[in-house]
């Protein structure tokens, strides 16, 4: 009944649309992704679809999500960043829709918002100022009051829902499904904010604790330091606790934690700067004590993420030297077609929940299924506990972190190994599709005198899954350097790139996929130094 009456009501909002209807698709739904997509944010979404022609046949063009507001004043940012959260999430996952339309429902309200995909692609490309753009998208705002089955204007809806009462997150559930990335649209300043929880599933014994992973970056995706960041967390039914405010390091990161208690079934845990927030729900429960209750732990967890077809497993391995290594495994489906952020944060998540829930683990695994041309290919992913400690204690960045990922390969469904790290770069790097972020590198290499004779220097560099790096450029080669060359790691024998002093640019014309290099400077003896810029694109 109320998918009937909001296309009605959007009949009057906008292009007089009658009814709505489901439309299927025979891969995964992109209803299914936006509703990730947006949960990841701790928003509830109770439904998305297509809009309707006066014949109740699906007009492609149109596409509209419903929430829950975070809360019910039209001023606050809060509540505005959700509503371009919604035209974000439709604009990615309905790329043919040309209109759309974020309803947000408050106590007996249904709040009618809509942008044109054309100023919402200006508005996050930055040709369009954020003060521009909201305010076209404030300007054309409807209310509907479903008690009195009518339109109300502004003064009236602000009367009745006792506007300037923060009531954000109050209500967004007893169990609410929860998901998947976390960076805030761009605001008038510019910048993200990343926050991550250290695990989706919180013991609730008053000891064990989540950690706030928050990072803050300017508009180039460069660090902001000693920056202040606000870090909260709220139940159900009540208001946020302030944990404290922390500045940023050296990385952009600060971070802050909660302990889990009885009184809370599931938590909203924020981090918020003037301009921006970031918001992700987490689920607490009992203590499992068997390993089936840890495994349905770390399931229930990722799963009110929105992940899907999550599968845990934890064994015991013994080594031919007695030793033994305890072993976690998530499988799940991919929440994304292309490695943007998105699929960092899943894995990021699954991580930590293992690690949260098996704390003897040593080793941990992701595998992430990618459906693509009517077939599912498995991507395996592991790393050592020790290097997520290090993240989640603040000791290595996150860059860093990603850096020692070990992508293990991909899998067809009979299990067999198929391309290994070229499968990566045909499905996600250059040429695929998805937004990027394009971050000039510095890279530098030195041959220098030392009291024991010549030293050299040279600098590794990693482009990371789903990331591509192209425009290299030699700014510097001085002293007895001659050239330089790329390595591609294991083999630092045979270099992919020589470029020597004098060459044509077209020496450096070169795209590297993701994997570990080295940046070297070929010199005879000391003094020698070279320095070079290069183009990392990342998936957002």
């Amino acid at each position: 009944m109320a998918r009937r009456l909001i296309a009605a009501l959007a009949v009057g909002v906008i292009l007089a649309l009658a009814t709505l209807v489901t439309v299927h698709a025979q891969e995964r739904n992109p209803a299914d992704e936006v509703k990730a997509f947006l949960t990841a944010k701790g928003y509830t979404v109770d439904d998305v679809d297509y809009i309707a022609d006066e014949q109740g046949q699906p007009r492609l063009d149109a596409v509209y999500v419903l929430m829950d507001a975070v809360n019910g004043d039209l001023y606050h940012p809060d509540l505005q960043t959700q509503v371009v959260w919604g035209f974000s999430a439709l604009r990615q996952y309905y790329p043919r829709a040309e209109t759309l339309h974020t309803t947000l429902a408050y106590r007996q309200f249904w709040i009618f918002f809509w942008s044109s995909a054309a100023d919402l692609d200006q508005f996050m490309n930055c040709t369009l100022d954020g003060t521009t753009y909201w305010t076209r998208v404030r300007g054309q705002v409807r209310i509907y009051d479903r008690l009195t089955g009518s339109f109300t204007d502004e003064k009236s809806f602000t009367t009745n829902n006792q506007a300037g009462k923060d009531q954000a997150g109050k209500n967004f559930g007893s169990d609410p499904k929860n998901p998947v990335p976390t960076p805030v649209p761009g605001s008038t300043r510019g910048g993200t904010l990343w926050l991550e929880p250290s695990t989706t599933y919180l013991p609730n014994d008053s000891t064990s604790r989540a950690v706030l992973m928050a990072t803050l970056l300017d508009s180039n995706f460069a660090p902001m330091v000693n920056s202040g960041l606000t870090f909260s967390y709220q139940a159900p039914g009540d208001n946020a606790v302030t944990i404290g405010t922390q500045n940023t390091d050296a990385n952009g990161a600060a971070r802050a934690s909660v302990a889990g208690s009885h009184n809370f079934n599931n938590l909203l845990l924020r981090a918020a700067t003037e301009a921006q927030n970031s918001q992700v729900s987490i689920v607490v429960g009992a203590v499992p004590s068997r390993k089936a209750d840890q495994i349905n732990a770390v399931v229930r967890g990722l799963t009110k993420q929105g992940y899907a077809g999550v599968n845990v497993e934890y064994s015991t391995q013994t080594r031919a030297t007695g030793e033994t290594t305890n072993v976690g495994y998530v499988g799940m489906r991919i929440t994304s077609q292309t490695l943007d952020r998105s699929v960092f944060s899943q894995m990021s998540r699954a991580f930590g929940t293992l690690r949260t829930l098996f704390p003897k683990v040593n080793q941990l695994y992701v595998t992430l299924i990618y459906h693509k041309d009517g077939q599912d290919w498995q991507l395996m992913w592991g790393i050592q506990v020790a290097y997520w400690d290090q993240l989640v204690a603040g000791q290595i960045s996150e860059n860093d972190f990603w850096r020692n990922l070990l992508y293990i390969g991909a899998y067809d469904e009979n299990g067999n190994r198929v391309d290994d790290k070229d499968f990566l770069d045909k499905n996600f790097g250059a040429g695929s599709t998805g937004k990027r972020a394009s971050v000039t590198r510095t890279l530098e290499s030195t041959v220098t005198t030392e009291a024991w004779g010549d030293q050299w220097h040279g600098q590794e560099f990693v482009v990371l899954p789903g990331s591509y790096a192209d425009t290299f450029n030699v700014e510097e080669l001085t002293g007895n350097a001659t050239a330089v060359q790329i390595f591609q790691s294991p083999d630092f024998v045979n270099p992919l790139v020589t470029y020597t002093r004098g060459d044509s640019p077209e020496k450096l014309r070169v795209q590297l996929g993701q994997g570990q290099y080295l940046f070297a400077v070929v010199a005879s003896s000391a003094p020698a130094s070279s320095r070079a810029t290069y183009v990392e694109h990342l998936p957002q």
